[in-house]
């Protein structure tokens, strides 16, 4: 046992739930420790309990999949939406897509949508892409296109390969911003190089055509048999 793993018990024992925590994350992933889910489990409840976010949602996530504890929606749902209520970014991420897709509870488009926001401000890309894909296909509210542009913007420079598609698309089509090909093509290709089979696509016709880049019908082959290799026909 290492003395980091036995003064992290020491202090979850005691009761901090930061402890509690961090002992959890050593059974899960086998730090210090011989890993033991249920374990782990048992210490994010602890530390839920006391009301940690993160706990919270580590201990949705295991009841939603039955990992180390018996899979119950109803508990990962109630945990899930503890964590979301203290702001966590991935819970209220979760949160957002079970309310949108109307999975486990009524859809409710509105809040989906500011649980998105909420998370989107705290810099999470999933939530940027989502929130700007709300506003870009009008679920919930009235399409605005340059609201789109700023969220698939701010996911793709943290590197969200389908806002990076997105956004490259955007400037394309002027969506929400001028015609920019070059950087259409800037973005797209960003988003090719990380294996989106899509953006691959668009890529290989951007080269076909010559929009955004000098026109090269063999990198438009190349890119296009990635895509097709890919599964995108």
């Amino acid at each position: 046992m290492s003395p980091d793993f036995a003064e992290i018990r020491s202090l979850a024992e005691q009761g901090d739930a930061a402890s509690q925590f961090n002992l959890g994350i050593c059974y899960l992933v086998g730090d210090g420790v011989e890993k033991n889910v249920a374990l782990a489990m048992d210490w994010f409840r602890a530390a839920a309990e006391q009301g940690l976010p993160e706990a919270a949602y580590n201990l949705s996530l295991g009841c939603h999949h039955g990992d180390g504890v018996p899979q119950n929606r109803s508990e990962s749902l109630r945990w899930l939406r503890v964590s979301a209520a203290a702001g966590h970014p991935d819970a209220l991420v979760n949160l957002g897509i079970l309310l949108q897709e109307g999975d486990g509870l009524p859809q409710d488009l509105e809040r989906a949508r500011e649980c998105y926001l909420a998370a989107a401000e705290a810099s999470h890309p999933n939530a940027q892409y989502n929130l700007a894909v709300i506003y870009a296909d009008a679920i919930g509210v009235e399409q605005d296109h340059a609201k789109a542009y700023l969220w698939f913007h701010a996911a793709a420079e943290q590197g969200h390969a389908a806002a990076q598609e997105a956004l490259g698309l955007a400037f394309l089509h002027g969506q929400g911003t001028p015609v920019d090909e070059a950087e259409a093509a800037h973005w797209v290709r960003k988003a090719a190089e990380q294996g989106l089979t899509s953006a691959q696509h668009n890529l290989a016709a951007l080269f076909a055509t010559g929009r955004g880049v000098r026109q090269d019908m063999s990198q438009a082959n190349h890119w296009k048999a990635l895509s097709q290799g890919g599964g995108n026909l």
